[in-house]
């Protein structure tokens, strides 16, 4: 939301302040989309020494939360930083990380910034239009064992929804403090995690976190507990917090390096 915020940093915590590391870049890349008839805008983290290697990367899709925008985990999650950091300590994997605004409403939409619009083809901008776009921009990794799909909030429930509905694109799917609510491991998600079997097999990855004071967590925690009772395979992180950006950068330093293990 449009408001002043004062970041008061963890004296104890200094993953996500800038450090004397190579540095990747954040880049800013515009398209039109089809979908929504508009011009948008994602945000491209690329890792230290992208423009002087020949190498294809994995990329993980970012989103934010309810409220925000494509700027938001770099400007206020420190993304990059975190990511130059786990890098350079040889911690998660060098790669790419693309942050797009979640709200998509469609030309026919009443309102192209309904946050909870009925209409929202952010799913169709992600599958048809921006994966493709980025796959065709920089060198990437085109399997799904290389793309993985991650958010925050509203954001989580998106990367949720996307993710585990299309398991033959993304290897590797979280949802942090996500907008999750009467979990049904037989139906949620159009039933994608019905046959525990295949759902194992397909993810490389699962995780779920979430803050113990967020007013999420009750939902979290319940499917955690429906996966693991329905024998999916997932990872658990509970951590202290609430519905917060410090919850969340600690979280992303926990799942980066869990990534692209294959």
């Amino acid at each position: 939301r449009p408001t002043s915020g004062l970041d008061i940093p963890d004296p104890k915590l200094d993953f996500y302040q800038p450090k004397d590391v190579p540095h990747g870049e954040v880049r800013i890349r515009l398209y039109h989309s089809k979908v929504t008839g508009r011009m948008r805008r994602a945000i491209v983290y690329t890792p230290p020494g992208y423009d002087q290697s020949d190498e294809t990367y994995p990329v993980l899709y970012l989103q934010h939360g309810a409220g925000e925008s494509e700027w938001a985990w770099t400007e206020q999650g420190k993304a990059n930083l975190i990511l130059d950091n786990l890098i350079a300590e040889g911690k998660a994997r060098p790669m790419i990380v693309v942050m797009d605004n979640g709200y998509a409403a469609r030309p026919n939409a009443e309102s192209q910034s309904r946050p909870r619009g009925a209409d929202n083809g952010f799913a169709d901008v992600v599958l048809k239009e921006l994966i493709p776009m980025i796959e065709s921009t920089y060198r990437t990794r085109t399997d799904k064992h290389g793309r993985a799909i991650a958010g925050l909030s509203m954001g989580g429930g998106q990367a949720l929804r996307i993710g585990l509905g299309n398991l033959d694109k993304f290897g590797a799917v979280a949802g942090l403090s996500a907008a999750v609510r009467d979990f049904d491991a037989k139906t949620s998600f159009d039933g994608a995690l019905a046959n525990a079997n295949g759902a194992n097999e397909a993810l490389d990855l699962l995780w779920i976190g979430c803050g113990r004071q967020d007013f999420l967590y009750e939902n979290a925690r319940a499917m955690h507990q429906a996966l693991e009772e329905n024998e999916i395979r997932h990872v658990w992180y509970p951590s202290e917090g609430g519905h917060e950006w410090q919850v969340w950068r600690i979280h992303l330093h926990q799942l980066a390096p869990q990534l692209f293990t294959r």
